[in-house]
């Protein structure tokens, strides 16, 4: 039994070896296939295939181990790629397995989100910085994605309600109002501050991300209050969100403070300067070069009697 699972796993690095000798011809022998979709496919068949190997050694028994080998192989892949949805993975895989260090009967893990969201705000400024690095640049929407989870991560680590259920987690004998009444404050406060500052910086992600995580307040304060029905609760949400988009839309529609309702012309940039240099090229035909030599106009009958060659 032990020989026919090891040759399982056998099989299953085989063909992991063989998906990424694929990938790589596809980008590199010829075929120019770098994020067309066939690239993207094999890298995803690799790491499935590896990942099936090890789970025949007992791999998905532990938890720790698991959340190793999603890390290693998520970034992996992820430099190698430059792989967005790879890129989150490696990171969660990151904040599991500090997170596993924590002992689960204890009321301690509650703690543990202190070291976690020093990491998240450790990752936030380090891509942010790192993005502004020439050498980056082709990790640009990798490190965007890095922001994006860090304060995902970073907030879920001061939320009413990840901390309520991730503290008895383990645990049923702690009482559900373990959680201090402080983390009700940075459950409503901490989106927005994300929007003040996204806002204020000009930063879409930050701005976003905010507007996001207000969604995630207003249904942790549903868990726990229980105002009005759910649907009333979302008509009302409703009619807000499109009440505030049709008010922006008209104050910004002469732009103020730096901010405009018109699209974002970034992701047509090279659209559009490939555009002009066509028109260019074909509206603008090169020029007759002048003779150089001052031939030309003459004739030769006479043989220069007339003064003319």
């Amino acid at each position: 039994m032990v020989d026919s699972l090891d040759s399982v796993t056998g099989f299953c690095v085989f063909l992991t070896v063989m998906c990424i000798v694929a990938a790589e011809l596809f980008i590199h022998g010829g075929k120019k296939h770098y994020k067309s979709g066939v690239d993207t496919a094999l890298m995803w068949m690799a790491g499935a295939f590896l990942l099936t190997g090890l789970a025949f050694q007992d791999l998905f028994e532990y938890p720790l181990r698991v959340s190793v080998a999603f890390l290693l192989i998520a970034t992996v892949l992820a430099l190698r790629y430059a792989d967005v949805i790879m890129t989150g993975i490696a990171y969660f895989a990151l904040l599991t397995f500090i997170f596993l260090q924590t002992d689960p009967s204890s009321v301690l893990r509650l703690y543990a989100y202190i070291p976690l969201a020093m990491v998240s705000a450790a990752f936030y400024f380090g891509a942010r910085k790192l993005a502004t690095l020439h050498g980056a640049r082709h990790y640009r929407h990798c490190l965007t994605a890095l922001e994006i989870c860090a304060l995902l991560s970073f907030y879920a680590c001061f939320n009413y309600y990840t901390l309520a259920v991730t503290a008895v987690m383990g645990n049923p004998l702690l009482p559900d109002n373990i959680v201090p009444w402080f983390f009700w404050i940075t459950t409503i406060i901490l989106p927005l501050v994300y929007i003040f500052f996204g806002l204020k910086r000009k930063d879409r992600t930050l701005l976003l991300t905010g507007l996001m995580l207000v969604a995630a307040a207003c249904y942790t304060i549903h868990m726990y209050h229980h105002l009005m029905a759910l649907e009333g609760k979302l008509i009302l949400a409703g009619a807000l969100l499109a009440g505030t988009a049709w008010w922006g839309m008209r104050y910004l529609k002469t732009p103020k403070h730096g901010f405009t309702k018109e699209e974002d012309d970034d992701k047509h940039a090279a659209e559009k300067l490939h555009l002009e240099s066509l028109i260019i090229v074909q509206t603008m035909q090169p020029g007759q070069a002048p003779d150089q030599q001052g031939f030309g106009g003459g004739s030769g009958v006479g043989g220069g009697a007339t003064g003319t060659f």
